[in-house]
C-alpha cells in the first residue's frame, strides 16, 4: 500500500492546504461529487484522475476518481478501493490543494 505525505500550508500563503470533507453527489448542478468541508463545498465536481485519500477503518488510502462505464451508464469509483455509486456518499476523503 502506498501512503502519501502531505505539506500542510496555511491560507495564508501559496502553500498547499489539505481539505478534510465527505464526498456528496451534486446531482441537480453537474452530476459529479464534491468535497463538503463543514457547510461549505471546497471542490464543486471532482473529474477523471483526481486524486485524494478515503478514510477506510481509520486509515488514509490513496486514490482517484474514475468513471466506470461497462453497464452503458457512467458510476463514479474510487481507484483501489470498492466504494462505487452511491457508496461513495458520505464517504470522508481528504485533497491537497493549492490555494
Amino acid at each position: 500500500m502506498i501512503r502519501m505525505q502531505y505539506q500542510v500550508g496555511n491560507r495564508h500563503n501559496s502553500s498547499p492546504t489539505l481539505e478534510v470533507g465527505v464526498f456528496l453527489l451534486e446531482k441537480d448542478k453537474n452530476d459529479r461529487y464534491g468535497l463538503l468541508v463543514t457547510d461549505l463545498w471546497e471542490i464543486d465536481g471532482f473529474s477523471c484522475g483526481n486524486r485524494l485519500q478515503v478514510e477506510i477503518a481509520g486509515e488514509w488510502i490513496d486514490t482517484h476518481m474514475e468513471m466506470d462505464w461497462s453497464t452503458g451508464k457512467g458510476v463514479w469509483y474510487l481507484t483501489g478501493t470498492d466504494f462505487k455509486g452511491s457508496d461513495l456518499e458520505y464517504k470522508r476523503v481528504r485533497v491537497l490543494r493549492d490555494r
